[in-house]
């Protein structure tokens, strides 16, 4: 899973856990939960727990989104 992630990186694809790639382009939401723990929702609906391993590249979404790095995933 791993060189896949790497090779679909710069078509916009980041990896929120150990089992599952989602498009940036068709992220919707992010919710953070309890616990520093975050939910994703796509613009289909569907929803994703984001890995305490892979909340960081969330932090490449953010920059997608705002142009920022500044995402209080601390």
């Amino acid at each position: 899973m791993a060189g896949i992630s790497e090779k679909l990186k710069p078509n916009g694809f980041i990896r929120i856990h150990r089992s599952v790639l989602v498009n940036r382009a068709f992220v919707s939401t992010i919710q953070c939960g309890s616990g520093g723990n975050y939910l994703l929702q796509t613009s289909s609906g569907k929803e994703y727990h984001v890995s305490r391993t892979y909340r960081d590249n969330l932090r490449g979404l953010a920059q997608f989104w705002i142009g920022t790095e500044g995402f209080g995933l601390d």
